[in-house]
Formats: C-alpha cells, structure tokens, sequence
C-alpha cells in the first residue's frame, strides 16, 4: 500500500497554487487528491514555492489624494505632498508611545515617514471625516497635522480650527473637505 498525502498537505499545495495564480490539477500526471503519493509532496512544495508571488497592482501614488487612511489591519497613516522638490505624495505613520508623565501614564503621539507605505495605501483606505475626527478626538492631536489641541471645541471635534476650516477661506474649506473620503 502507497503511503498518501495528509488532507493538510494537500490543502496547502492548493493553496500555494492559488497564492502562485497556477492552476495545477496534477503533478507529472498524478491526480492532485486523496491518493497523491506522499513520495511527491516535498518535490511539488518546493516546486511551488520557488514560483514568483505575483505583484499586485499597486495604486498609484498618484491616485492617492492628501488626507487620513486607515489600512485593514489598524495601522493609522497621514498621506501629504512633498514640499520642496518633487511634490510627490508620501506616507507617515502613526506612531504613539505612553510614558510615565507627572499625572500618570499619558500617550505621546507623532506621524513618522514610513518608507514605501505610499505603495501599500489603496484609495479605499481613506478615512472619512467622521471617523478622522473620532481619531483626533480619542489622541487628542488635530486629525490632518497632529498638533496637540487646546481648544474645547477642537478636542470634542478632533480636529483643529485651521485644519477644520473653522478660520479662512472657502477656497481652504473646500480644499479641507477633499482630504477626506465621502
């Protein structure tokens, strides 16, 4: 009697062939199922694990606009324009620490560049404005540039009086209301 695959074997040669995009029914003309031999499974897991992962399509930096996203997993970033020189967008992360402060423990909050982020963020990620200014509310921080609020109003709205649009133009309001998903 042939010693055969387990059932978890062959579900992550399965797998691995979907990860790999191969449609892959057998191996050398051995049926892919209950009765693949054993003998077989090393040689077709390093097979399929030497194959290349496809790339994802990325988004386009391009199509990332300036404002809050929030990716699948929590993780908080802030996506602006370079300043000086190209103008090309990039991400900073949100990063908080809680130190032992004169009243208790208290959270320091920062956005720090995150290298090659700016590639992973899809346009769909974007936060919303209400749930950009919950953020802001729960830090403390002005939800677009970070900056610690003082303001009763601005705590309760997340959000500071400059960045919110509060003072200034229509032109900076409505330039304010872009940097959010609708």
């Amino acid at each position: 009697m042939t010693r055969t695959a387990t059932p978890g074997q062959i579900s992550y040669i399965i797998s691995l062939c979907e990860s790999r995009q191969i449609d892959m029914d057998s191996y050398h003309g051995v049926e892919l199922d209950e009765n693949f031999p054993f003998s077989l499974v090393t040689s077709v897991l390093d097979y399929l694990k030497s194959l290349p992962r496809p790339i994802r399509p990325a988004a386009s930096a391009a199509e990332l606009t300036e404002g809050m996203y929030q990716t699948p997993d929590g993780q908080i970033y802030k996506v602006q324009a370079a300043l000086h020189g190209s103008g090309k967008p990039y991400a900073k992360r949100l990063e908080t620490e809680t130190v032992d402060g004169p009243e208790g423990p208290q959270t320091d909050v920062w956005f720090e560049f995150a290298p090659g982020a700016i590639r992973t963020l899809r346009p769909e990620h974007k936060m919303s404005l209400e749930a950009a200014k919950a953020f802001g509310a729960l830090y403390g921080i002005c939800c677009v540039c970070a900056t610690a609020l003082t303001d009763e109003v601005s705590i309760a709205e997340g959000i500071g009086p400059i960045c919110g649009g509060r003072s200034g133009s229509a032109t900076q309001k409505a330039r304010f209301q872009l940097r959010f998903a609708a």
